[in-house]
């Protein structure tokens, strides 16, 4: 398998675009880390606890946005790992709410606010994973660095 890495090309947002009615977008922040707004949290509480420490860590250094319909979290955008001012994405949107442009606008949203912060952003996918790439791609991400990934059982 081949990993895929992704970096700023400019500093110019790409456009808007519409987001499905009944949705709504929100910053991941304390407020809403500690009151959510909806009732299904699962998608952002399993990316959290697999990529942080705890969620003090995370609201210190790490930032997201997230967008809510029928009552669930259905699509995140926050970052993965970070060092100084440099942050890697994670995104993800649940299977079934694919295909509504939900990855895009939580992504732009990522990339708005890192920008406004002047914090530089790295996007990774495999490269069998063509939907993450092109994504990356629509958002203004240009492929910096190509490298194989090994594995073997224990």
């Amino acid at each position: 398998e081949t990993m895929l890495i992704y970096g700023q090309e400019n500093q110019d947002l790409p456009a808007s675009r519409p987001i499905a009615n009944a949705s709504s977008f929100h910053q991941i922040d304390h407020a809403f880390l500690a009151n959510p707004p909806c009732d299904d949290t699962t998608l952002l509480d399993s990316k959290l606890a697999l990529l942080w420490e705890d969620l003090d860590t995370f609201e210190r250094l790490g930032t997201g946005f997230c967008i809510i319909r029928d009552a669930v979290l259905v699509s995140v955008c926050l970052t993965a790992f970070t060092t100084d001012d440099v942050h890697l994405i994670d995104i993800e949107t649940l299977k079934d709410y694919q295909g509504n442009g939900f990855a895009y606008h939580v992504a732009r949203s990522y990339l708005a606010h890192c920008l406004h912060n002047e914090l530089t952003l790295y996007w990774g996918c495999m490269e069998s994973n063509t939907a993450s790439a092109k994504l990356a791609e629509r958002l203004g991400f240009v492929k910096v660095l190509t490298y194989p990934l090994y594995s073997f059982s224990i």
